[in-house]
Order: C-alpha cells, then sequence, then structure tokens
C-alpha cells in the first residue's frame, strides 16, 4: 500500500511542478515509473485529461458564476436626485448667427432652483452650445467665464423657487430700463414639469410693460471683420400679460438711444 502512496504523491508533486495540468501525461508517466502505466496511473491519467478538455469550459461557468452573485448581491449604489433642465433664454449674435448659447438652471421635483455643478463649482445657472441650432456642445470654460460676467447672478429667493440676474450689458447701452436685473420664476407645467418665466420691467418707450424674455440677440460692431463692441442689443419674447411677441432694442451709447423696433 506504501507503493501506491509514494507513486500517487509523486504525481501529485509532478502535477504542481507543471503548473494548471499543462504538462504533456506521457512525461507524467514517465517521471513516476519506467515501466508500463498500471490502473491506478491510467485512471489518474484519464482524469487528468478530462480536466484539461473541459478546463476552459469551466473556468467560464466559474466567471459567470461569479458575475452573477456579484451582480445579485452587491447592493445598490444610491444615486443622487435627478433634476430636471429647465431652459431660460438664448444668446444670439451677429457673428456665427447658427450656434447658439442656451442659458439653462435646473430644478427639483418641487420645481426649486438647484445649482448646476460646473467644473469644480456650482453655479445658479450655466450654458452650453446649440450648433446649427440643434447640436449639442459643451461650452468652454473661458466662455462661461465671460458670460458670467454678462450675466451675474443674484442669491437665490428664500423659497428656492427662483432668483435675480444682473445684465452688466445693459451699462454700454442707452436704456430707459428702471432696473438692470431681471427676476426668473420657475412655475409648474402640467404638459413639460417645470418651466420658468425671466421677466424684466421695461421704460417709456415699451409704455411700460413687462418683457418675458425668451432671447437676447446682439450685434457686433467689426473692424475688418473682428468684433470690437456691441451695436445694439435686441431683447425678444412677448408682453407678460396678454402674450403678444414683443421686441425691445437698445443701441449702444455711441448711437441712438432706445427704442422699439
Amino acid at each position: 500500500m506504501s507503493k501506491w502512496v509514494m507513486r500517487v504523491n509523486k504525481l501529485i508533486h509532478r502535477l504542481r511542478e507543471c503548473g494548471s495540468f499543462r504538462c504533456p501525461l506521457a512525461s507524467l508517466s514517465e517521471s513516476t515509473s519506467t515501466r508500463e502505466p498500471d490502473g491506478l496511473q491510467r485512471r489518474f491519467s484519464s482524469m487528468f485529461f478530462r480536466f484539461r478538455l473541459f478546463a476552459p469550459l469551466t473556468k467560464r461557468y466559474i466567471t459567470a458564476c461569479i458575475l452573477i452573485l456579484l451582480i445579485l448581491f452587491t447592493p445598490a449604489i444610491p444615486m443622487g436626485p435627478a433634476f430636471q433642465e429647465v431652459r431660460l433664454f438664448v444668446v444670439e449674435k451677429s457673428k456665427n448667427p447658427q450656434n447658439i448659447l442656451v442659458v439653462y438652471t435646473q430644478a427639483d421635483s418641487q420645481c426649486r432652483v438647484e445649482p448646476v455643478a460646473s467644473g469644480s463649482k456650482s453655479y445658479l445657472f450655466d450654458f452650453y452650445w446649440l450648433m446649427g441650432g440643434t447640436r449639442y456642445k459643451p461650452t468652454h470654460p473661458l466662455i462661461k467665464l465671460y458670460a458670467r460676467r454678462r450675466f451675474v447672478a443674484q442669491k437665490r429667493f428664500e423659497n428656492h423657487k427662483g432668483f435675480k440676474v444682473r445684465l452688466a450689458d445693459l451699462k454700454e447701452l442707452d436704456h430707459d430700463l428702471p432696473s438692470d436685473m431681471v427676476t426668473v420664476t420657475l412655475y409648474r407645467n402640467s404638459k413639460d414639469g417645470c418651466n420658468a418665466r425671466v421677466l424684466i420691467p421695461l421704460g417709456p418707450s415699451a409704455e411700460g410693460r413687462t418683457l418675458e424674455i425668451q432671447s437676447i440677440y446682439s450685434k457686433a460692431r467689426t473692424l475688418l471683420g473682428i468684433p470690437i463692441g456691441v451695436r445694439y442689443v435686441e431683447l425678444k419674447g412677448r408682453d407678460a400679460d396678454n402674450q403678444t411677441p414683443l421686441t425691445v432694442r437698445f443701441n449702444s451709447k455711441r448711437g441712438k438711444k432706445a427704442q422699439r423696433p
């Protein structure tokens, strides 16, 4: 009996040296004995041959089982609350007019303003391009920096349902507006979820009406095709009271005073 134990130990030792049962079966038999393989050796050889034959399938099966167990028993990673994008207005320009800059914020399920993460900071609103009016494109950080100087956000209201924005470009224009502040208010719409109203009170040239801004258009002053300033700015939208289309234009201080086109 001790002979069989010694032979089995030698065989196992040889298999360990080979690693993963990839050694030729003939070398296994030769290493244990120079005689013809007896019954026990033939059984071991047959078993290891079957193992080598089905080893790839066995590994795949084990891997698949591990993946299924990980999927079933790995705890779900908690996700943050889902916010809705709410468009405020668009910015159009005379140079490359096919590309539109969208100004937007985001709202929670109660239509309360939630800051938009941009880089390492969060802002009450953010920007992105619609190239050709349809294709989304992220806005370069330098362009965002310049845009935030033109549209300066104030603090949120106490109920977080809106905020105010100062239009810094108005200081370069002749206008009769009572204030350079725009009021952004979020409300719920039964069809689209949360929407926004961007309101600015107008002056005597527009009979003191209130404009709901939908777009801001700027006409550039150029020199040899290079923009060097602003010729005029148009605030486009609709009357906040009767929803009729309304546009007001404010010329540069070098030009005429504010007028309705």
